[in-house]
């Protein structure tokens, strides 16, 4: 429907639409620093986040191996190729 169409009818002015999410706040290095209780996102409690470092001494006792990675580390596929020498081990037996 046009907008004159509209506004002859109903005598109203068309709606102005909303954008349906809000923009993301200007990226701050006080959040973006591994390490720091704000690293824990946008939401939730900062008690429950990955960060609490109980939860890797805790990992470590029951014998898991517990490595940490950074974000580009992940993006360049350093860690990828890590973990597939590791499989690559673990199918020749050595270890």
């Amino acid at each position: 429907m046009d907008e004159k169409e509209y506004k002859a009818l109903t005598k109203k002015t068309l709606p102005k639409r909303k954008p349906r999410t809000l923009p993301l706040s200007k990226a701050k290095q006080s959040y973006l620093e591994e390490g720091l209780p704000w690293s824990g996102g946008r939401g939730g409690k900062l008690a429950f986040k990955a960060w609490n470092m109980g939860r890797y001494d805790e990992a470590e006792e029951l014998g898991y191996r517990v490595k940490r990675f950074n974000p580009t580390a992940v993006k360049f596929g350093h860690v990828i190729t890590w973990l597939l020498s590791l499989f690559e081990k673990d199918e020749d037996g050595t270890d």
